[in-house]
Formats: C-alpha cells, sequence, structure tokens
C-alpha cells in the first residue's frame, strides 16, 4: 500500500496508530478521533489497550481525510455518505447472493442426479 506522499508502508497484517497517521498524514489524535466519529472505522484494540488497524482500515481514513479535506464534507456529511455507500454496497451483495444461490441450488440438484446413478463402491 502506498502513502498519499511518497513513501510506501510496510506489508503486514496490523499497523500501529502512528504508522497510520503517517500513512494518512494526519496526527495521531485525528485518527483517534475519526475513530470516534466514523462506527465503521473499529481497530482491533490489544488487551492493553493499544490499536492494530488493518489494511481496509487504512482505506478507510484515506477515504475520510479525502472527504473532509478535499470535498470539504463536515463530520456528519461524511458519516452519512459512508454509511450510505455501505448499505449500497450491502443491497448489492444481497442481490448477487440470490442471483447465486440459484445457481448453487441447481448444481446441488445435478450433483445428486449424479451421484443417484452411480453405483456405491
Amino acid at each position: 500500500m502506498r502513502q498519499q506522499g511518497s513513501k510506501s508502508i510496510p506489508d503486514k497484517l496490523y499497523y500501529k496508530i502512528g504508522e497510520v497517521a503517517r500513512a494518512a498524514g494526519v496526527p495521531a489524535h485525528v485518527v483517534r478521533y475519526w475513530e470516534q466519529e466514523f462506527p465503521q472505522l473499529a481497530p482491533v484494540k490489544t488487551p492493553s489497550g493499544h490499536r492494530l488497524f488493518r489494511r481496509r482500515d487504512i482505506r478507510l481514513i484515506l477515504e475520510i481525510k479525502h472527504l473532509l479535506h478535499d470535498l470539504k464534507f463536515t463530520t456528519q456529511g461524511a458519516r452519512e455518505y459512508l454509511m450510505d455507500k455501505q448499505r449500497q454496497s450491502e443491497r448489492a451483495g444481497e442481490e448477487a447472493g440470490g442471483r447465486g444461490t440459484g445457481r448453487l441450488e441447481r448444481g446441488l440438484k445435478r450433483l445428486q442426479t449424479l451421484l443417484s446413478r452411480t453405483p456405491p463402491f
């Protein structure tokens, strides 16, 4: 994953808040504030309370920064935009899942037919 500037961040499973803040080009306290304001942003917390972010969290933080800083959304507007985007994605997934279920059922019926024809071992 590439940083907004010229540096790249290491390819690993989890990132500390300082690494995320540097990648986004914002202070760590801003990342903590966004965590409170955007329910989609939910890093894993260690037993000692440290935040561990995943790549998807970094992508979301970069999108939040783009909405707030570049497109001049308010925090509330950005939150609503991201929630609408999530709802649309879920609806699209449900529609795709419905079509896939029919194919799965047909495939299972074909498999059942084939198995009923073959002699037992």
